[in-house]
């Protein structure tokens, strides 16, 4: 995915923008059931000597977008705007700085808000996302 990404100027203005790159964080119950965060992976291969995995936390397990019906998604929403949080000791990362958060696929594109939100809570003046694939929605599903 990322020598894909690297060949498309957008993603390469990107990260040269960007001061610090990060992959949307996983939970602790999740990162044991899979084994490796595959966006973080991703944000590493673009760029690892910007890229940090120790300052966005998911501090709260939720269940993955994508199994959800339009309603729990809603419900979800309020419970993932709480799940991010930066590590206070990691703060000077995001302080005044511009972050690219990197996802593999975006379903709804509530879980990147959530985290740009919490980046932003801690400081980041900038925050832009970059995803490498947008699921298509079910029937009657819209868009968020």
């Amino acid at each position: 995915m990322a020598d894909i990404a690297l060949k498309r100027p957008a993603v390469q203005a990107l990260l040269a923008e960007a001061d610090v790159v990060m992959g949307v964080p996983l939970s602790a119950q999740r990162i044991q059931a899979r084994g490796y965060n595959q966006a973080h992976e991703w944000a590493m291969r673009l760029d690892a000597s910007k890229t940090r995995s120790d300052v966005l936390l998911k501090c709260q397990h939720t269940r993955t977008q994508a199994s959800l019906g339009r309603t729990q998604r809603q419900q979800q929403s309020a419970v993932l705007s709480q799940a991010f949080q930066v590590d206070p000791a990691q703060q000077h990362w995001v302080d005044r700085r511009k972050v690219l958060l990197v996802d593999d696929v975006q379903t709804t594109g509530t879980t990147l808000h959530a985290a740009a939100l919490a980046l932003r809570r801690a400081g980041a003046s900038e925050v832009r996302g970059l995803i490498f694939a947008r699921s298509e929605r079910s029937e009657g599903q819209q868009a968020s």
